[in-house]
């Protein structure tokens, strides 16, 4: 008899035999099957899933087609009478029992995700099937259709599920979400769908991160991370919950704070298994951090007995320099510098919070003077006049303009805006003034501004090189940009205090600091307009190394542009690749 190796009896032979029929016997109802088997079911309904049958008659078909192999397959002939029969008595509870049979082997040999921290990672989703409310009653979703709702979360080591639920359509997502328990230090990547700020607070205080995608709706505020009082608190309360953490051991606590938690706690399992001791000074961390806790230590020694080891400190008094003044409103910080009798540059570096010339319309609106000029910025604040706060310029509204761009265009809110020139609404006309906030000084004034510092840097020069400066025009990217003016990314975004991974918006100006002569040269203006963006749809056959030779890029270019493949490994025919291309170069 010849033996038919077929690509779906060798997907069958990921599933153990034995373990399903033992499974079979644990999850039976009723007499014994004595037409069909269990295993005869799940070879059926298989084939009827990975094929795309649509019936009970089109699944006995396509199998009586293959009824040389079925004997192979372990399966014996199914009629649809009994298959039938079979489904509506047997319960499903034997697949969900082989689903975690086979997702517990999976977990030990899945790799670990590509990314460079090492909490795990969670995705967070659901999909809504629609159904016939008429073939599918108890599946009520709207008034004339019928749905179930699958809800998956995603381990990404491996890409494993590590949960699926049906519901019907109608279950929220965050229902779901809520009754989900997470390892602590790990990150739970979900939609919008899933926002509940009391389930949220409940995943931090249990040391679950998370990442949502924001509702348009959705009232926030923003903790700057430059504002010297909060980020400080911040800090601080991170430290204390780290202490806490890990029972008052402040070593592990800075350890977590340079490795994050979820490193430390790892460590400490890892010698625990191990039988070893769990201190700092056993466990193994990252070179950085195995670091980072002595030269703190040391620091603190240092600070503590200056003498001993004969450095010296600068004596600082203990007491506050600095006191919190309530500014009631928005407020020129020339005009708050000049009030408080110290210069534009030491309340930028009091209050680095503020980026540009005046504090933020928004607030909050308090400012951080010396101890010893407080009572006299007090005194002159309060008999200031409200109107000169801010220097105003009129501005008459064009054909065209809408209250969000002209606030972009002067760098402040549509909510300043309205208040301001007492507007109701967004609606403005063409014709009429409007009141727009402007810096009270010259610009040499605010020195540490966000302005002035781009400016600075982008001015600094730069040995051997030559300064062009470059207006970005849609389509354009950093990548591009670079490659046609032949100079580094990183270089790139140094030089216009931005990241790599920062996107550009058009009209922005960049300095380009170009090798040599290059800047001037016609030529390396004429570059930019020859690469080109190119959508690739993947062929059979093709390889990231095939692509990448014939467009003559590299393969870690095609990564950097299309985060799908820099996170999978493989790529597929029909997915479509961003590239960016030189037409002289290619093809």
């Amino acid at each position: 008899m010849a033996h038919y190796n077929t690509v779906f009896s060798q997907l069958l032979k990921l599933v153990s035999r034995h373990e399903f029929e033992t499974l079979a016997k644990q999850h039976h109802e009723g007499q014994k099957l004595r037409k069909m088997s269990r295993w005869s079911q799940f070879v059926a309904l298989s084939l009827a899933q990975l094929s795309g049958r649509s019936s009970l008659r089109d699944i006995v078909s396509n199998l009586s087609a293959q009824a040389a192999r079925l004997y192979h397959l372990g399966a014996g002939n199914v009629t649809r009478s009994t298959l039938s029969r079979v489904n509506e008595s047997q319960p499903y509870t034997l697949y969900e029992a082989l689903f975690h049979k086979l997702l517990s082997r999976c977990h030990g040999v899945a790799p670990k995700h590509g990314f460079r921290f090492g909490n795990k990672l969670y995705s967070l989703d659901s999909t809504t099937i629609d159904l016939c409310l008429s073939v599918f009653p108890w599946a009520k979703f709207r008034r004339t259709k019928g749905a179930v709702k699958v809800h998956v979360g995603l381990d990404h080591d491996g890409l494993l599920p590590s949960f699926v639920s049906i519901t019907d359509g109608k279950k929220h997502d965050v229902t779901i979400g809520r009754v989900l328990e997470f390892p602590a230090d790990s990150i739970v990547v979900m939609d919008r769908a899933y926002t509940d700020y009391s389930w949220f607070n409940a995943l931090n205080d249990k040391g679950i991160f998370f990442v949502i995608r924001q509702k348009r709706n959705a009232t926030y505020r923003i903790i700057e991370r430059r504002d010297v009082i909060k980020s400080t608190n911040a800090a601080l309360d991170y430290l204390q919950k780290l202490s806490n953490r890990f029972d008052g051991d402040w070593l592990l606590a800075l350890a977590s704070y340079n490795a994050g938690g979820g490193t430390v706690s790892r460590a400490i399992r890892r010698n625990e298994e191990a039988g070893k001791p769990t201190d700092f000074w056993s466990l193994k961390l990252p070179r950085e951090t195995t670091a980072y806790v002595p030269k703190l230590l040391a620091i603190a020694q240092i600070v503590q007995e200056p003498g001993k080891y004969e450095v010296a400190l600068h004596p600082i008094r203990n007491e506050p320099y600095f006191e919190q003044v309530d500014t009631g409103g928005q407020i020129d910080l020339a005009q708050a510098a000049r009030l408080a009798d110290i210069s534009v540059e030491e309340l930028y570096l009091l209050n680095p919070s503020y980026n540009r010339w005046a504090t933020s319309p928004d607030g909050p609106h308090r400012l951080l003077i010396p101890v010893e000029r407080a009572d006299n910025f007090r005194t002159g604040l309060a008999a200031l006049p409200a109107d000169q706060r801010m220097q105003w310029a009129r501005y008459e509204i064009q054909p065209g303009d809408n209250l969000g761009a002209i606030a972009r265009r002067y760098r402040t809110t549509p909510q300043a805006l309205r208040s301001i020139n007492h507007l109701k609404g967004n609606t403005i006309i063409a014709g009429r003034t409007l009141l727009i906030p402007g810096p009270a000084a010259s610009s040499d004034s605010y020195t540490l501004s966000a302005d002035a510092r781009l400016a600075a840097n982008q001015g600094r020069e730069r040995n051997g090189r030559t300064r062009l400066d470059y207006t970005v025009r849609s389509g354009d990217t950093l990548w591009a940009i670079a490659r046609s003016h032949d100079v580094g990314v990183k270089e790139l975004a140094r030089w216009n205090n931005m990241a790599p991974g920062d996107s550009l918006s058009i009209g922005q100006s960049l300095a380009i600091w170009a090798k040599g002569s290059q800047a001037a040269s016609p030529a390396s203006r004429a570059d930019d307009k020859m690469v080109r963006k190119v959508r690739y749809a993947v062929r059979n056959g093709d390889s990231l190394y095939a692509i990448a030779d014939r467009f003559n890029v590299s393969v870690n270019d095609i990564k950097s542009w299309n985060q799908t493949v820099a996170s999978n490994r493989y790529i597929q025919p029909g997915q479509r690749l961003t590239l960016y291309v030189d037409i002289r170069q290619s093809f």
